[in-house]
């Protein structure tokens, strides 16, 4: 894991991110630059919120297939 002075465990960078949830690095950053996990950016990396984004990992596993239909975006207002 790449250490960030004064940054502790709630935060992760993309490298650890797409560790943790087997997503790439740059799925990562997009998540990040759209707002999809909580995230701030400090110098050139992107940190996101570890609790948040184990939690988008799990809805994505639970909506399986459905995570790609164009109707749920509208139900849900995405």
């Amino acid at each position: 894991m790449t250490e960030i002075p004064g940054i502790g465990d709630e935060w992760v960078t993309t490298e650890e991110a797409a560790r943790l949830s087997g997503y790439s690095q740059a799925y990562m950053r997009q998540l990040a630059q759209r707002g999809r996990v909580p995230a701030r950016k400090v110098g050139r990396d992107w940190l996101l919120n570890r609790a948040a984004l184990l939690r988008y990992t799990r809805e994505m596993e639970a909506l399986g297939n459905e995570k790609h239909s164009p109707t749920r975006k509208q139900e849900a207002g995405i």
